[in-house]
């Protein structure tokens, strides 16, 4: 019973250990240094140049994992090389306990400050965006057809019971033109702040809305339960 006993103490003293240098890793850990690969596969992922600016990475046994990003944007592919998509800075903060008792996601907080999009209509009736997007789409397909699916009996992060207990966006500034030669225009929506809580992909959760659409100042407040279309 005494070696029983030893051999839990060391292993008790083995995760102490273990978690600490885990602490002190990421701490001291500076994702800057894989500024260039991050770009890169971004970049490669929706086939369209990627700028970024600073990365920053936090552990605290309490916050969790604390994820920051600043100065992101995505551009055109050439000759065009028209700003899309970007953000001063992203935060999202992932409570790791949850993670790995539950094997679930918890995202305590996503924040965007002052996230711009310029969406164009294009004369095919796309948009700059849905051709963004089916890009990336088409390059996920082709990986899931290169893997097989193999089932396993270990407990999987689960997805379907994602949550969010905070979103807030900041400052967004909404750009849509129409690139149509009968009917060229440009709409634009700015001071856009966005309050999510508690959101989960399968129930209803409180959306508070506030923007300006062809005025100096908010003119346009929304306050609503909303819930995501599965079928979009």
């Amino acid at each position: 019973m005494k070696v029983v006993k030893w051999v839990l103490i060391i292993l008790v003293v083995l995760i102490i250990v273990a978690a600490i240098g885990l602490f002190i890793f990421v701490r001291n850990f500076d994702a800057n240094q894989y500024k260039d690969k991050i770009v890169e596969s971004i970049s490669k992922e929706i086939d369209r140049p990627v700028e970024l600016g600073n990365i920053s990475l936090e552990f605290n046994w309490h916050k969790g994992l604390n994820l920051g990003l600043d100065n992101l944007t995505v551009i055109e592919k050439p000759p065009v090389e028209r700003k899309i998509i970007s953000l001063k800075r992203a935060y999202l903060g992932l409570d790791v306990m949850t993670l790995l008792k539950e094997k679930r996601l918890f995202v305590k907080q996503i924040e965007l400050d002052q996230p711009f999009a310029h969406i164009i209509r294009l004369d095919d009736q796309t948009t700059n965006i849905t051709q963004l997007m089916e890009s990336q789409q088409s390059r996920q397909k082709k990986r899931l057809s290169e893997q097989k699916q193999k089932s396993s009996q270990e407990k999987r992060i689960s997805f379907t019971d994602f949550k969010i207990d905070s979103i807030k966006v900041r400052g967004g500034h909404l750009v849509l033109e129409n690139t149509s030669k009968q009917d060229p225009q440009v709409i634009q929506i700015k001071d856009i702040d966005v309050t999510i809580k508690n959101f989960a992909i399968d129930k209803q959760f409180p959306l508070n809305l506030r923007l300006s659409a062809f005025s100096d100042q908010q003119n346009i407040a929304i306050d609503a339960k909303a819930k995501l279309n599965k079928k979009l």
